[in-house]
């Protein structure tokens, strides 16, 4: 009877304390799972909007790349210096320009048309549409974007604001185009995008009813889903509150991310009833399980804990020895359930540790070796076109033997530079192949500046790694002798210090201010900081501590109006000994 009594009020007990428990689990059960299905929403909601802005901004993206390669070609910048006398004078230009933009535009087929204008009459454009008017410097907008000197995007319009088009809906941008001899911004280039391979990408399905658009500036819906009309989607956006998923359950869900720097926005919208009837479905649900849960859970609790309860314990105990580092603990398991499993599985999981362990030690290694070849992989002579460049117009304008000279130069450059596979050359040949460079860049820049090379005999066989110096004269060229007016002088000064090789790079360009210096000497010391300017020389300096270590690398003195000096500190290796 005394222990049927015990029985009774542990069961009264219990049984308030399940109401209890089970009042309040249901409770806050309901009010996480309202908040998880929201958060949830939105997440997904923002996944898809993030989604969709990086395709269209890509897409956008390809207008601004395509008006960039069209302002900067030489064609265009020739046409802008210019001057044409009479109409017919522009024939061939015209034609030659026609034929490049068509080109471009075949190269990229997304884009549904391309203009060029300029000051001096000339108008030239890749598909066969005829102009509106070829004296669109006057265009409004043309107008506009040259006061701005920047790009403006005009909203989806059907036709074409420049010529006379089959009347696509299309999206434009503007671009004023600076002729680089004079500084002054004197044509335009004109990119059309039809506004239906946007709305292919907003017909994304966010929800049963929620759906995607783009807005402008002043909130207006201008690009919708290609299944939805022009006024569909203002009807839409009007019927639809625009209240965050925050405020109460029936108001909407509206998520804007901007498109690329149009000055519009990406918008998602979903209707809050929708949300609500969701959120209402799960809160039920979770309301069931949790009083289920809750009641098996105080039937059982009372004759399963210690069972369950014991082997747990031990094992806790082998893992605060495993959190304390010592990683040769082993649990015995006692028994062939859940807990006998998870017990092998901790054994498991340590004998993993130790594999992971190891392959972590190798896997170091490798990394050093990849980064090593990553960081030599992006220091390339990326000036090649420009040399090719100037070769051409040495070769179209007579001077044949500058032109050999500048392809004798680069020949020996590349040779030096491939250097059949090694990694390591000889400082002879480094130094070479940055003579090479100079005498390539020396006739790009007509005899700007003179340069020296010193070097001990004795040294010239000790192995350095390829192309340490291209980087730190280019540096040096671009930043330090260009912006000088008069001719200036670049030496390249190698000795031995004790046993290391010391390599001076000297100019006497413009220089730099002592806190410019200090920022660049900083970047190069602890790898943070401005690397814009920099980045070669960086790339060269890591390379070095990579191979070397920390004693090795790049330092960096300058004054301003006096000069620049990089210094490069070597260990001295020969040749003998590498082999």
């Amino acid at each position: 009877m005394h222990e049927q009594s015990m029985k009774k009020r542990l069961f009264r007990f219990f049984g308030a304390f399940s109401l209890i428990s089970v009042v309040t689990v249901a409770a806050a059960a309901c009010i996480v799972s309202y908040r998880h299905v929201m958060e949830m929403a939105v997440t997904t909601s923002e996944q898809i909007v993030e989604k969709t802005a990086d395709e269209v901004d890509n897409l956008l993206e390809d207008m601004i790349s395509m008006s960039r390669i069209i302002s900067r070609s030489a064609g265009v910048q020739s046409v802008m210096r210019t001057e044409y006398p009479q109409y017919k004078a522009q024939f061939s230009d015209r034609f030659e320009l026609d034929a490049y933009l068509s080109e471009l535009n075949q190269y990229n087929s997304s884009i549904f048309a391309m203009y060029f204008f300029a000051d001096n009459g000339m108008a030239a454009k890749s598909q066969y549409y005829s102009f509106i008017n070829e004296k669109a410097m006057d265009n409004p907008y043309c107008q506009k974007a040259l006061q701005s000197e920047h790009t403006i995007w005009l909203p989806p319009e059907q036709g074409s604001q420049f010529a006379v088009t089959t009347g696509e809906t299309l999206l434009t941008t503007v671009t004023p185009v600076k002729e680089l001899g004079s500084g002054e911004y004197r044509g335009i280039v004109v990119v059309e995008l039809e506004a239906a391979k946007v709305s292919s990408f907003l017909n994304t399905r966010v929800s049963e009813s929620g759906f995607l658009y783009i807005q402008d500036t002043y909130g207006r819906p201008i690009i919708g889903p290609a299944d939805m009309t022009a006024a569909q989607l203002s009807e839409r956006v009007r019927q639809n509150a625009s209240y965050s998923w925050k405020d109460a359950i029936f108001h909407d869900l509206r998520i804007e991310q901007p498109v690329l720097q149009t000055g519009w926005k990406l918008v998602c919208t979903v209707p809050g009833r929708e949300l609500a009837q969701n959120v209402l479905l799960i809160i039920k649900i979770v309301s069931l399980v949790s009083i289920g849960v809750m009641g098996i859970a105080l039937l059982l609790a009372y004759r399963v804990a210690a069972y369950i309860v014991c082997p747990i314990t031990k094992l806790d105990e082998k893992m605060r020895l495993v959190e304390q580092g010592d990683l040769n603990v082993h649990a015995v398991p006692e028994r062939d359930d859940e807990i006998g499993a998870l017990t092998n599985r901790f054994n498991m999981m340590l004998n993993t540790i130790h594999i992971l362990m190891e392959h972590e030690v190798e896997n170091q290694k490798k990394l050093r070796l990849t980064e090593l070849k990553a960081l030599q992989a992006q220091i390339k002579p990326h000036f090649l076109y420009n040399t090719l460049d100037s070769i051409i117009w040495m070769v179209r304008s007579g001077d044949k033997d500058g032109a050999v000279r500048m392809v004798m130069a680069l020949t020996q450059f590349l040779k030096i530079g491939l250097s059949r596979g090694r990694e390591v050359i000889t400082l002879r040949e480094e130094l070479a192949h940055a003579g090479n460079y100079l005498i390539i860049q020396n006739i790009r820049y007509k005899g700007k500046f003179t340069h020296e090379i010193h070097l001990k005999e004795e040294i010239a066989s000790c192995l350095i790694p390829k192309l340490v110096l291209q980087p730190l004269i280019e540096n040096a060229i671009y930043h330090g002798m260009k912006p000088k007016r008069g001719s200036c002088h670049l030496k390249i000064w190698v000795r031995p210090m004790e046993k290391n090789i010391v390599i001076d790079v000297i100019d006497n360009g413009v220089g730099m201010t002592e806190e410019a210096s200090a920022a660049l000497n900083n970047t190069l010391r602890h790898g943070s900081g401005p690397r814009a300017e920099s980045y070669g020389v960086v790339n060269v300096n890591e390379r070095i501590r990579i191979l070397f270590g920390e004693p090795y690398g790049v330092t960096f003195e300058s004054r301003q109006g006096e000069g620049s000096c990089f210094r490069i500190t070597l260990p001295m290796r020969w040749e003998e000994e590498t082999e």
